[in-house]
């Protein structure tokens, strides 16, 4: 408390320049919004502000991340993403592959901090696709349709006693006269004409790269966490990038004409911003019910303080133990919790008291689901994910719309994470282009995203089989659609060879038993 006091008089005193001082831009992201992006990160960390607050010393059920990971899954779960085509399909989607790896965990970061950047860059022959998230970039322009034209991408490392801090600016003036403002060799432009000039009153994209040391960390321990948030000072002074080595090939400014749209994708949470409804970045998942989410591990702290308070024990006069040398009575090892003590000073006899109380946890537990409920609520969830299924039976209508709350959530975040795709598809293919990675040719992105999150598998299943048994669905139709494959491969990999079938037709020799 007395360091953090510290720095905030260090820095009123001694103000230090932003990044945005550096670069002389302005990010479009207000203070209320990077509060609730902070906010966000903590509780999907378990490090919510209320953990261990005073007079409850709440505990968490770590609700946020549980939330993120869920939709995550059902996001992901029967996802098949593929880029086909012809040279130019199979290059994308060999770059493409190396990302979806990962991809429900990078899913679950989009859930859980509204959205996603994915910048590709290039390495070697290849196209990398680095992903950022909403506390680690930040918009700068942005369009009426709040897609995202501009943006500064933050990374960080520690060297020593400093944090190096590398800012990344990309900013697209459209119809710009770029003149000669584009290198011949660092820059390449989309459609030049024959020629080879740049062309003129063109989008011109610009991305610009400076490195900062901060201060010296003589005053933080070994361990700490390092970032943007809690370093006083780390642009402190500005360094040249090869100072690192990671960053010794990376260009200070280059300058690219003729290109569509920006060299980075943002797949935001397409839920309404209810934080500032005129930021371009999305809002978490369970934006809605943080208090909800507060209340909720209040509410858990309460069911476990119930039982510690409740706990049985025997109390017994302090004379019924032995003691120790202090006159202290010595109490069973490793039984602490079952024995107490009582001060039973100026009575004759010696008193054992049993201690076991009724437990309220029937009531205590009742109100957490209630809050559990409430939370799938406001996050778009089913009734059950979280909470514990209702005993009481419901009607078909009210499973049904549950459901439906579930699959319109999720259906909703595949589509914009679909769109997002196909947009980083075309950013590798602009990349193929500049710098001839790959023949030019066609592509096409596909996207299979199951429907389990709307309806039961098992029960699909019998309804179809009841179909095929009926004469009314095909076989090989079924059997397609359980294996996930094409039509005309069921027969030639998965349908039994069917057995030989005698017409009727033979030869006389075959009458006669042979020649």
């Amino acid at each position: 408390m007395i360091q953090e006091f510290i720095n905030r008089v260090a820095s009123k005193i001694n103000p230090q320049p932003t990044f945005e001082d550096k670069l002389k831009a302005q990010t479009v992201i207000s203070s209320k919004m990077l509060n609730a992006i902070k906010l966000w990160t903590e509780m999907y960390t378990d490090m919510p502000p209320w953990k261990g607050e005073k007079g409850l010393d709440t505990k968490t059920q770590n609700i946020p991340a549980a939330i993120a990971r869920e939709f995550a899954r059902l996001i992901t779960q029967e996802s098949e993403i593929s880029v086909g085509g012809d040279a130019r399909g199979a290059y994308i989607n060999e770059q493409l592959q190396r990302f979806l790896r990962y991809f429900p965990q990078k899913v679950e970061m989009y859930c859980a901090k509204g959205g996603i950047f994915i910048k590709p860059y290039i390495s070697g022959k290849n196209v990398i696709l680095s992903y950022y998230t909403a506390d680690r970039a930040y918009p700068t322009a942005y369009d009426t349709n709040g897609d995202i034209s501009g943006a500064v991408f933050i990374e960080q490392m520690r060297k020593g006693d400093y944090i190096y801090t590398r800012l990344e600016w990309h900013t697209m003036t459209y119809n710009a006269d770029v003149g000669e403002q584009v290198q011949n060799e660092d820059s390449k432009t989309a459609d030049s004409d024959s020629s080879g000039e740049a062309p003129k009153n063109t989008n011109l994209y610009n991305v610009k790269n400076q490195a900062f040391r901060s201060e010296r960390l003589v005053s933080y321990s070994a361990d700490s966490d390092f970032d943007m948030m809690n370093c006083r000072f780390p642009l402190q002074d500005e360094v040249d990038l090869n100072t690192i080595d990671e960053w010794s090939d990376i260009e200070p400014e280059v300058n690219i004409a003729g290109l569509e749209a920006p060299l980075f994708v943002y797949i935001k949470v397409p839920s309404a911003n209810n934080v500032d409804s005129y930021c371009p970045l999305g809002v978490s998942v369970y934006s809605l019910a943080v208090d909800t989410i507060r209340e909720s591990d209040r509410q858990y702290t309460r069911c476990i303080n119930e039982y510690e308070l409740k706990e049985a024990a025997i109390h017994a006069s302090a004379d019924l133990f032995k003691s120790d040398k202090n006159g202290k009575p010595i109490l069973p090892e490793g039984k602490e919790r079952v024995y107490r003590t009582l001060d039973d000073a100026g009575k004759e006899e010696s008193t054992i008291k049993d201690y076991s109380p009724d437990i309220r946890d029937t009531s205590f537990y009742n109100g957490l689901e209630e809050t559990k409920r409430d939370i799938e609520f406001l996050a778009g969830l089913a009734y059950g994910t979280l909470s514990r299924m209702q005993e009481t039976a419901k009607t078909a209508t009210e499973i049904k719309m549950s459901k439906q709350r579930s699959y319109t959530t999720v259906s909703n975040m595949q589509k914009e994470i679909e769109d997002g795709l196909r947009k980083v598809c075309d950013v590798i293919s602009a990349l193929a282009d500049l710098y001839d990675l790959c023949p030019d040719g066609k592509y096409e992105l596909a996207c299979s995203w199951g429907d389990s999150v709307r309806e039961d598998t098992d029960v699909e299943y019998q309804r179809r089989l009841q179909l095929v048994m009926a004469g009314l669905y095909r076989q090989e139709a079924f059997v397609a659609w359980y294996f996930g494959c094409p039509e005309e491969e069921v027969v030639k990999k998965y349908m039994p060879a069917l057995p030989a079938v005698d017409d009727g037709n033979h030869d006389e020799g075959d009458k006669d038993g042979g020649a």
